[in-house]
């Protein structure tokens, strides 16, 4: 695997350097808080858009309490979809290296 982190140098590159190597080793903490953050701008942007979140912020601490709890839901969702997602780009770089590997034999 590090083989093909070492050669990708675009966005894959810079997602490993971002999570301090994480992905090169293909460890649970590849993510990082990068869908908590994600999922905590969504719902400060739907606060300004939802009149429904507006008034939730606007509740006081039963409001923010349920705000919290919506971010984390939108936490877990992001996380499946972006591992999912790492998952299949590094399955077909896999797919990739071993299609380049079979043609040069």
């Amino acid at each position: 695997m590090k083989a093909v982190v070492g050669k990708q140098g675009g966005l894959l590159g810079l997602f490993n350097l971002f999570s301090g190597g994480a992905l090169e080793n293909l460890s649970i903490f590849a993510l990082g808080i990068m869908p908590y953050v994600s999922a905590s701008i969504i719902m400060q942007l739907l606060g300004m858009v939802s009149r429904q979140v507006e008034e939730m912020r606007k509740e006081g601490e039963a409001g923010r309490r349920k705000i919290e709890q919506y971010t984390r839901y939108g936490t877990l969702v992001l996380s499946a979809f972006q591992s999912f997602s790492v998952a299949m780009y590094l399955e077909s770089l896999n797919n990739m290296d071993s299609g380049a590997a079979a043609s040069a034999t």
